[in-house]
């Protein structure tokens, strides 16, 4: 008689996608990312997945093989969503062996610039938090000043933010008037606010502002205008 059991072996190592719902979310904005498997998996979770330029919230399990959580972009640069081989495993406790990435693209903020009446000090801001305080605080919200182009490694530049110890906001995208401030002045850096174009970098074809900044040497009050009418005043 033949006793012999034929036994089958799972050695196929499970895949993973990664499907955005959106392909490009605004600093602060959010979309919805899906994790499909393969098959079904006993430890695929939120720890498995690393996250650049941003983070993952309302993490949610569908079913043993789908996932899906909140995106949140925290900055200007593109992020990055991505699992790494060797990062879970099926049933029969194969793992998966082909990384797999979702970019996820820095779409361009506006740019808003906000008054203060009693004080004459300007703001630009393009996070809508910041912009729903300072204007329950009283200031003025004059509307969209322009918009900031998605940031670029040859097309752009970072444009930094310092508070000038409560007398203003001082804004600049030289890199060396950066190094300067930084070792001579006691200001508060306070990052990157958002990219510009810079004049080196500008290509005939593109369609840009020009920012013209004025100091006040009586308040020492910083203007920054992309209006003629207003730089003829």
């Amino acid at each position: 008689a033949n006793n012999s059991i034929a036994l089958t072996v799972d050695t196929i190592k499970p895949t993973i996608v990664i499907s955005a719902a959106t392909s490009s979310v605004e600093r602060g904005g959010t979309t919805t990312i899906t994790f499909t498997l393969s098959e079904e998996s006993l430890d695929f979770g939120l720890e498995d997945v690393d996250v650049s330029n941003g983070k993952l919230v309302s993490w949610s399990e569908v079913s043993s093989d789908k996932y899906t959580a909140v995106f949140e972009q925290t900055d200007i640069f593109d992020a990055e969503i991505v699992v790494t081989a060797d990062s879970f495993t099926d049933t029969a406790f194969n793992s998966n062996a082909i990384i797999e990435c979702q970019k996820i693209l820095a779409s361009s903020p506006f740019v808003y610039r906000l008054r203060n009446d009693d004080s004459g000090k300007y703001l630009f801001s393009s996070n809508q938090g910041e912009i729903d305080i300072i204007t329950g605080m009283g200031w003025t919200n004059e509307g969209i000043a322009y918009k900031s182009p998605a940031q670029s490694l040859t097309k752009t530049s970072s444009l930094h933010r310092y508070s000038m110890n409560g007398e203003g906001h001082f804004y600049t995208a030289n890199e060396r008037e950066k190094s300067i401030i930084d070792s001579t002045m006691s200001w508060d850096y306070e990052g990157v606010a958002f990219a510009v174009y810079s004049h080196e970098q500008v290509l005939p074809e593109v369609n840009t502002v020009a920012v013209k900044r004025y100091l006040n040497t009586e308040s020492n009050i910083h203007l920054y205008s992309t209006s003629s009418y207003e730089q003829d005043i």
